[in-house]
């Protein structure tokens, strides 16, 4: 469930990245902070999201918003980037 701390948590996490317009972002969990840190980074235009996690429902739910998602139990998540 999204509120006002993990919406504020997440946003805040890419705004005190540096992160640059054009840029590819990775989040590393998809609970809601990093639901929202992946959505901002959207907003903010990054040229590619990632989300890395374990649990299907967070993965599918990174993808419903154009995220590329990776359950990193069954594929290795830096090589996938790399590929990419």
């Amino acid at each position: 469930m999204l509120t006002s701390r993990s919406r504020a948590t997440g946003c805040g996490g890419v705004t005190s990245s540096g992160f640059q317009i054009g840029e590819s972002v990775a989040v590393f969990g998809g609970s809601a902070v990093g639901q929202m840190a992946a959505y901002c980074a959207i907003l903010r235009d990054a040229s590619r999201v990632y989300a890395i996690d374990r649990y299907q429902k967070r993965l599918h739910l990174a993808k419903s918003i154009s995220v590329i998602a990776t359950n990193f139990t069954t594929t290795d998540s830096v090589q996938q980037r790399m590929a990419l």
